[in-house]
């Protein structure tokens, strides 16, 4: 018996979805580090913490878009 058409969208979406998270949770505890250096006065600690934070944000914002193109959404207009 093969799979039903709509089934390997259905892995992907949930793939891009799993994926998604850990990337957001990777960057929630890459911002806790950057607040806590900037808490102590640490400014340097801060932005060395900062490192790659502005990929994982990109990366998120692209497959959240992605994902509403892949579920019937409409394409995001992109803001700077």
């Amino acid at each position: 018996m093969s799979a039903p058409p709509w089934y390997p969208n259905f892995l992907l979406i949930q793939w891009m979805l799993t994926d998604c998270a850990l990337q957001a949770e990777d960057a929630k505890n890459t911002l806790e580090e950057v607040l806590d250096c900037l808490r102590d006065g640490n400014h340097l600690g801060a932005l060395g913490a900062s490192r790659g934070l502005g990929d994982t944000v990109l990366y998120v914002s692209v497959v959240l878009e992605r994902l509403a193109t892949l579920t019937g959404g409409e394409e995001v207009e992109q803001t700077n």
